[in-house]
């Protein structure tokens, strides 16, 4: 009985995993690993010390913008964000991260479409079970062969998010993004 329930778990996280594939390869762990590695010991600390920052990671619905000249280190900043926000609430399943690094060379794929599928993604990777909303987007889509629209992603996206009681989106070198006139970013 036990190996049976063990194998439909399994089954549900591959099936889980081949969905959050469909839904974006793109995957930012992997350059917030190099980021990290590149930090040198002490970095930012007077960031995560500052009076605005402590406000907007205990504040809900703040804006935090951190503007800076290019090569002032604002990539390396935002990792320690991150790191200090997953340090600080890893433990409150309340809370959600997700985050992008927006770079001009990778324009191609930093899509407003691709980037909220990766937000969603993020989101959804942090949740003890996968969610209905994901499922049924899926469902609709992978028959056909389409993709989900921007509207359907952000859609799913707030469903996703009301999950939690707080979400914390950090976007990196924002204006390298690819622009449309069609959405604000």
């Amino acid at each position: 009985m036990i190996n049976v329930a063990y194998n439909k778990f399994a089954l549900d996280r591959k099936e889980d995993r081949e969905i959050l594939n469909w839904l974006t390869a793109i995957n930012y762990g992997l350059q917030h690993s190099d980021y990290r590695t590149r930090r040198q010991p002490g970095t930012g600390l007077w960031l995560l010390d500052a009076k605005e920052y402590k406000t907007w990671r205990s504040t809900p619905a703040q804006t935090l913008f951190c503007p800076g000249m290019p090569g002032a280190g604002k990539t390396i900043l935002t990792s320690i964000v991150i790191d200090d926000l997953k340090q600080t609430f890893s433990d409150d399943n309340a809370f959600a991260i997700a985050y992008i690094y927006c770079n001009f060379k990778r324009k191609d794929e930093q899509k407003i479409e691709n980037m909220m599928a990766n937000l969603l993604k993020q989101l959804i990777q942090a949740m003890s079970s996968f969610p209905d909303a994901l499922k049924q987007l899926y469902e609709n889509h992978c028959k056909n062969g389409t993709r989900p629209t921007l509207q359907e992603t952000y859609q799913t996206f707030r469903s996703v998010a009301s999950a939690y009681s707080r979400v914390f989106i950090v976007v990196d070198a924002l204006d390298e993004c690819q622009t449309s006139n069609d959405y604000a970013v």
